[in-house]
């Protein structure tokens, strides 16, 4: 953005050294160069509020991250006992059928 309106700017000027209506391009200038200012103050004073904002929720979201991580580390470790006894349970079925088997053949 700041680009383009400093090209703007040189456009005017250019057309204002080929002498086409000095007041009008004065009033042109004087507005860009006003609006120029204004953008620069504007990126100067927000830059460092925006990031102070950007880090606030980038902790907010890290805090939360870990406390996700501890759930899942708890949570994994809960269903892995789970699991271990559901495996057990299963060897245990396939010992059964295996020996209904052998006892009906």
């Amino acid at each position: 953005m700041y680009r383009d309106l400093d090209k703007i700017e040189q456009e005017v000027d250019l057309l204002k050294k080929q002498g086409s209506g000095s007041e009008e391009f004065e009033e042109y200038l004087r507005h860009l160069e006003l609006i120029i200012e204004m953008c620069k103050d504007i990126r100067q004073a927000c830059h460092y509020d925006v990031r102070k904002v950007f880090q606030a929720s980038a902790e907010a979201l890290e805090t939360q991250m870990e406390f996700i991580r501890k759930n899942e580390i708890r949570i994994n470790n809960q269903n892995e006992k789970a699991i271990k006894q559901l495996g057990q349970i299963t060897q245990k079925k396939k010992v059964l059928v295996n020996d209904l088997r052998t006892l009906i053949t």
